[in-house]
């Protein structure tokens, strides 16, 4: 039967369509092709690749980081020489002391000060070391420059020598005076001719004094023509000498910035901001010409602006070679200190301080003297009040150095007025005598005489009798 023709054996009929559909393999899906699995695995090997590439990258900063840590750049030798002790009338060296700590904030950073800093030179009995004797070059092997600050007064003597001020000296004896070519010749003698050293002098205060007889302080001129003249023979080589401002100017003071102008565009110079500038070439290295052209520009700038009139920093000798002075701070540390320079700290409130009260309060007690005749019966007691007032004045915006001596100054001149006023109001107003008169701050009783005949006005003024008895008698 045809039932049987399908049994195993027999001859298979041709499949229909379907039959033929269902005999082939079933088709694979999209996820399933073999090219579509080799793209996969190509990107996931990518992937791997590119993840093993940023994590290895991540890692090497890490490293490169730690090692900056654990080694980091060279700091510059730095020695900091300030003179506070002016005695009157000589000016004060004002806001020195805060000059200094602007410097200590760069300490470990980009600078290295002395693990004892140099004593302050009113400490030192008169004399005076430029370096300390515990700062040893030798073990320095960062071949950076040495930088030597010193923050004083400058004079000149007669024979147009100039000099450095010592404290606690008079103006009168220039024998006592540092002469600048011998810190000059100290400097280049002490420090190896291999090592680049750059001295800096903030002595600029004086531009003339009639009390001590300066009409016009030639300090730089004469400092510029002793290191060009030293430097063409050839006996400081590798020494620059940058001054706080040009010939005939002055450099200035900023009460709101605590500090002397050139010190704090120095510090901000640097800490990597002269290197920071247009014409600079940003290498993360500040060079003595960048720092030079940073000062001009700002602190002139800044002098305009505020005092109206130009100091401009100037950089000898004329044809110094240029050498790198120090490495930039870290950026987070420099924008620190120069947000402190562009928002200072002003007095908080425009009324006067307890200091400036009791100081205003003075000057009232010495127009009452004025009023009793002072002028005309003691000229010198009253010039001297005057005096010791305008210095208490300095004093006070002289800085933390100045401190303890505008207290006592200010309990000295308090007590003397007060002793002062109390005598003159035991004297009368109408008194024509000339104990009396002369005698208004201090006794003069051998003014009064009591044999002078019958004169009545020599009587009254020699203090046998007062001006009541006088008009009785008459």
């Amino acid at each position: 039967m045809s039932w049987k023709r399908g049994q195993k054996g027999s001859r298979r009929k041709k499949s229909s369509w379907s039959e033929e559909s269902d005999s082939q393999e079933a088709p694979l899906r999209r996820w399933q092709d073999a090219t579509s699995s080799i793209d996969v695995g190509r990107k996931r090997r990518r992937r791997s690749r590119n993840r093993w590439a940023v994590v290895t990258a991540v890692a090497l900063a890490l490293l490169a980081f730690l090692i900056w840590l654990m080694f980091p750049k060279p700091f510059t030798p730095f020695v900091f020489v300030t003179a506070t002790d002016y005695q009157s009338p000589i000016p004060i060296n004002a806001w020195a002391m805060e000059d200094r700590q602007a410097f200590e904030e760069l300490n470990k950073k980009n600078l290295k000060l002395p693990a004892e800093h140099v004593i302050d030179w009113n400490e030192s009995g008169g004399s005076f070391n430029l370096l300390p004797k515990d700062f040893d070059l030798d073990q320095d092997k960062s071949g950076l420059p040495l930088i030597v600050y010193l923050s004083a007064h400058g004079v000149v003597t007669k024979d147009g020598e100039p000099c450095v001020l010592p404290p606690g000296k008079s103006i009168n004896d220039p024998k006592s005076w540092k002469r600048v070519g011998d810190l000059l010749d100290e400097l280049r003698k002490k420090v190896s001719p291999e090592r680049d050293v750059l001295l800096v002098l903030d002595c600029n205060r004086i531009r003339e004094n009639w009390s001590l007889g300066i009409v016009d302080n030639t300090f730089t001129d004469r400092v510029e023509e002793i290191v060009n003249r030293k430097k063409r023979d050839g006996k400081i080589p590798r020494l620059a000498v940058l001054t706080s401002a040009s010939p005939g100017q002055v450099s200035w003071t900023s009460a709101d910035f605590r500090g002397s102008v050139f010190a704090r565009f120095f510090q901000l110079g640097l800490a990597g901001a002269a290197d920071r500038k247009e014409a600079s070439n940003k290498n993360g290295t500040v060079s003595l010409k960048e720092l030079h052209s940073y000062l001009q520009d700002e602190v002139s700038a800044w002098s305009l602006s505020n005092r109206g009139e130009p100091q401009v920093p100037l950089l000898l000798p004329d044809d110094v070679e240029d050498f790198v002075v120090t490495n930039s701070v870290r950026s987070g540390v420099l924008n620190g200190l120069a947000s402190e320079w562009e928002n200072p700290n002003p007095s908080e409130s425009d009324e006067p301080t307890g200091t400036d009260k009791e100081n205003l309060a003075l000057w009232k007690q010495l127009d009452k003297l004025r009023d009793r005749n002072l002028v005309r019966c003691d000229p010198i007691a009253c010039s001297l009040f005057e005096h010791q007032l305008l210095r208490l004045q300095e004093l006070n915006q002289g800085g933390q150095a100045y401190e303890e001596r505008a207290n006592e100054l200010r309990h000295a001149v308090k007590e003397e007025l007060k002793k002062a006023a109390d005598s003159a109001e035991k004297i009368s107003v109408d008194s024509h005598s000339a104990a009396d008169f002369y005698g208004l701050i201090g006794g003069a009783n051998w003014l009064r005489i009591d044999s002078v005949g019958f004169n009545l006005p020599a009587c009254e003024y020699f203090g046998v009798c007062d001006a009541k008895r006088t008009e009785e008698l008459r």
